[in-house]
């Protein structure tokens, strides 16, 4: 999409110089996908409630966060995403999906013998996905939407 103020080329705004620039946002994408990746690749063969409810947690607060990018004007990667339609459709992908793996260890804290690892690991697989898509929306190739 070609923005009359700032030109054709988005990329040309640097993290540090503008924080709700699209590099922040990518930077940012790739901290969470990391961290995600991480809690994948550290899952127990058995967790205590209070491990499931914080897994839960910690999901939640990424779907809280995806979906304040669309909706709350003021924050600072919300006109970055909403510049493309196919980062808001990606952000808010990435919401519903955290949702659901949140969903999934709260079901999980209130039951702990129902918890399976292997469900666990495909649910956080396809909310990685979705953040790969949106680091893909973030490069220079993709943001002239």
């Amino acid at each position: 999409m070609f923005d009359w103020l700032r030109g054709d080329k988005e990329q040309e705004h640097s993290g540090d110089e503008q924080s709700g620039s699209i590099n922040a946002l990518y930077q940012h994408v790739q901290i969470i996908r990391s961290e995600v990746g991480e809690i994948k690749d550290n899952l127990l063969d058995e967790y205590a409630t209070e491990g499931l409810s914080n897994l839960s947690c910690r999901f939640e607060k990424i779907s809280k966060d995806f979906s304040d990018y669309t909706i709350i004007r003021h924050h600072i990667f919300y006109e970055i995403i909403r510049r493309s339609s196919s980062r808001t459709t990606t952000a808010k992908n990435i919401a519903k999906q955290a949702k659901k793996v949140a969903e999934l260890f709260e079901k999980y804290a209130r039951s702990s013998r129902s918890y399976r690892r292997v469900s666990s690991r495909l649910a956080i697989d396809k909310l990685t996905a979705e953040l790969v898509n949106l680091e893909a929306n973030c490069t220079l190739s993709s943001s002239n939407d």
